[in-house]
């Protein structure tokens, strides 16, 4: 019986876990039908917090909070680096960031790698798109 044991929590548990058996999930992956690299597809592996606590109220403050902040700062701000940057630009940095970060707001409980992930990734690539057009890189 020990033995049978053991043979199913090693056929379930990913070979890279050193710390404690994670099972496999039940679900088939994207990798499925496209060969993805192999940090990608550990990235899209991982799992759910287990036992994450419900989106409540305060998150949702927090969207409202943070959403009016980025728009008075994009109405006030006027530091050098700033205005060197077309209003057009400026507009867009504000969509950019509700549409890369409020989301990475509600998510951060249950996924929190996941939202670490796409907010920053969100801002930087935007941030060197913006000052690649902008001439700021020569």
């Amino acid at each position: 019986m020990k033995e049978l044991l053991l043979k199913w929590i090693s056929d379930s548990a990913l070979p890279s876990s050193y710390f404690r058996p994670i099972r496999r999930p039940l679900h088939v992956a994207y990798d499925a039908f496209v060969k993805l690299p192999a940090a990608l597809q550990t990235y899209l592996a991982e799992p759910a917090v287990a036992g994450a606590p419900v989106r409540v109220w305060r998150d949702w403050a927090l969207v409202g909070v943070v959403s009016i902040t980025a728009v008075v700062e994009t109405l006030l701000r006027n530091d050098a680096e700033w205005l060197a940057v077309s209003p057009g630009w400026r507009w867009a940095a504000l969509v950019v960031f509700f549409v890369g970060t409020i989301p990475s707001l509600l998510m951060r409980r249950s996924h929190p790698l996941h939202a670490a992930v796409f907010g920053f990734a969100i801002t930087i690539v935007f941030g060197v798109v913006v000052a690649r057009l902008e001439g700021e890189f020569g």
